[in-house]
């Protein structure tokens, strides 16, 4: 049976209290052909101290403050394995068994498997279920026509993905944000076969200080926008012509434009009728049920009609709905 080396790669900044358990979760794994690699990005805490612990169990480096994309692409460097797996340090996986697990989905060498994870709170307790929730019956040919629809496909956060590295490897054309895995994700149904797991086999830790869990009172809703629709403007370059062709522009995608209107209510009280106009038509044109297409709408709609103190309301009922990670888990742009 086909064994792949399977490279972890941990970045890690300032998470002196979460880095070790996500290290132990790792070299106790029952798999025998992996490697663990650690690439500080300039913490300030402890995080060091408690890395060298682990000595020549993990492969590690110190490095100044570039953020998370350039810390990944260090340890990709120092990586052997065909396979790359960023596991975020304040994650861990969820048992001995993940990576035997992981491996035994790579028989075919697809472009990735991906599976869901557990929510933990801070002390390492489930505090949830399991999320997003994904289907092992899912093609790539159906995540392909998913992402011409909707510009995304159900997808777990960045630890439950494991990447072949060739995928993983176009990370290295990304100029315009400083997260890990966007363009991956988007490509991996394009190059070869996404594998779903529906197992939860590792566990995402929610303490207060994730970004997906972060005020949107700092722009991260338009961010989450913009970035969204440079990760669209990017896979156009990537695909074959016939398949460019069929993508929409980033902000003609219901994610884009549902992120605008919260904005623009919130943080500059106004809202105008094109705003409003194009969310309504990027919903329509969705590949959301109809129920849902229905909810949005009127929450459109009413936000329209409403005066100024109720609309306000309304958007920040939906600006929380951002706010929790597991509400929009299905779409990994957070």
């Amino acid at each position: 049976m086909y064994s792949p080396m399977i490279s972890v790669i941990v970045p890690n900044f300032n998470y002196e209290d979460y880095i070790g358990d996500c290290i132990r979760s790792i070299v106790s794994q029952d798999y025998h052909k992996f490697e663990v690699i650690v690439i500080d990005d300039g913490s300030t805490d402890g995080s060091w101290s408690v890395i060298q612990g682990f000595g020549d169990k993990i492969k590690s480096r110190k490095v100044e403050n570039g953020g998370a994309l350039k810390a990944c692409l260090l340890g990709t460097d120092l990586a052997e394995g065909e396979y790359i797996y960023i596991l975020d340090s304040d994650d861990r996986l969820a048992g001995p068994q993940t990576l035997s697990r992981v491996a035994a989905a790579c028989a075919n060498r697809p472009s990735k498997v991906q599976f869901p994870l557990a929510p933990i709170n801070a002390e390492g307790e489930v505090i949830g279920a399991k999320f997003p929730q994904l289907s092992a019956n899912i093609t790539s040919l159906q995540m392909i026509e998913t992402v011409m629809i909707d510009g995304s496909y159900a997808t777990p956060p960045t630890s439950g993905n494991v990447y072949r590295r060739d995928v993983w490897e176009i990370a290295r054309q990304v100029d315009y944000e400083t997260a890990q895995d966007g363009i991956a994700y988007l490509l991996a149904p394009f190059r070869g076969e996404v594998v779903t797991l529906e197992e939860p086999l590792a566990q995402y830790r929610i303490h207060g200080r994730n970004d997906s869990c972060s005020s949107t009172a700092d722009g991260r809703l338009v961010r989450e926008a913009e970035r969204f629709a440079r990760r669209i403007d990017h896979l156009r370059t990537l695909l074959p012509p016939d398949l460019a062709r069929r993508l929409k522009a980033g902000d003609e995608y219901f994610f884009f434009n549902d992120r605008i209107v919260v904005d623009r209510i919130l943080h500059r009280d106004v809202l105008g009728v094109r705003t409003v106009a194009n969310a309504l038509d990027s919903l329509l044109r969705s590949g959301l049920p109809y129920q849902r297409k229905f909810i949005f709408g009127a929450w459109l709609i009413a936000l329209t009609l409403s005066p100024k103190r109720l609309r306000r309301f309304l958007a920040k009922i939906r600006q929380n709905a951002h706010n929790i990670y597991v509400a929009p888990g299905a779409s990994r742009f957070g």
